[in-house]
């Protein structure tokens, strides 16, 4: 039975990574077509991941803590190499993340602070 454990966890671990770039991958489609929007459709686009992006990172965290829970040393060898892209990504997470909640918050409230919206946005 404790020769089984390692697939196990490869399984899990795999499954986390499938669920995550299956579902995130619908956010980045979204973050794809948002410059091709007007601001009607892009509110609605935002709108439509609002729900669910934040928790799609869940996946790939639970991917990384099952390497550094049953595979130690591959988590120490693949971040130690990755270090600098992992950064990154992590980064770019978050980012995409604040400009979300910003979008959202901002909404049309610039108009009330005598802020001008640019001509292509009118």
């Amino acid at each position: 039975m404790i020769e089984l454990l390692p697939l196990f966890f490869v399984f899990a671990m795999g499954l986390a990574l499938l669920i995550y770039v299956l579902l995130d991958g619908f956010d980045l489609g979204i973050g794809i077509l948002l410059p091709f929007g007007n601001e009607r459709e892009k509110d609605i686009m935002v709108a439509s991941i609002g729900p669910f992006w934040d928790a799609n990172e869940t996946w790939i965290v639970l991917g990384v803590g099952v390497l550094l829970i049953a595979f130690p040393k591959a988590h120490g060898i693949v971040l130690t190499a990755l270090y600098i892209p992992v950064t990154i990504m992590l980064f770019g997470l978050t980012l995409r993340g604040v400009a979300f909640d910003f979008r959202v918050k901002a909404g049309t409230t610039g108009a009330h602070y005598g802020m001008r919206r640019s001509v292509r946005d009118r």
